[in-house]
């Protein structure tokens, strides 16, 4: 664990086909000083609903979105994890029949759930959690 209290060793990825222009929209936190995040009129964000949770640090998420679907290989580049990571995702993707892509998104958070784990998140798959260090 690090110091803010996220479990940094664990990281959670999704990966899928979205060509929206909007795609980061899904990640945008409410920073409205004059709204408590405990209000009702707190704007959960999409990441946020997805994950049944009203935050989450931005320091610990990464996304990157290609303008088309390219190789696994080429997208999982943006990916900062290890090398026997890289392989368990490429199993994950392989046996969803995920060949190519046009993005990606991760969170480096041990302790949330996914609890459907056949939904679609902001249009991408969820591929799982994995052990890993911070790269």
């Amino acid at each position: 664990m690090d110091y803010t209290g996220q479990d940094t060793t664990k990281v959670h990825v999704w990966i899928g086909d979205n060509f929206d222009e909007n795609y980061h929209d899904y990640f945008e936190l409410d920073y409205d000083v004059q709204v408590d995040i405990d209000s009702p009129d707190y704007k959960v964000c999409g990441f946020c609903e997805d994950i049944d949770e009203k935050w989450y640090d931005e320091d610990w998420l990464g996304a990157f979105q290609h303008s088309k679907s390219v190789k696994l290989d080429k997208l999982l580049e943006e990916l900062a994890v290890t090398k026997d990571v890289l392989n368990d995702i490429k199993h994950v993707c392989k046996e969803k029949k995920i060949n190519k892509a046009s993005a990606t998104f991760w969170y480096y958070d041990g302790s949330i759930i996914v609890k459907n784990r056949e939904k679609k998140f902001n249009n991408l798959h969820y591929i799982g959690v994995f052990d890993t260090e911070l790269l």
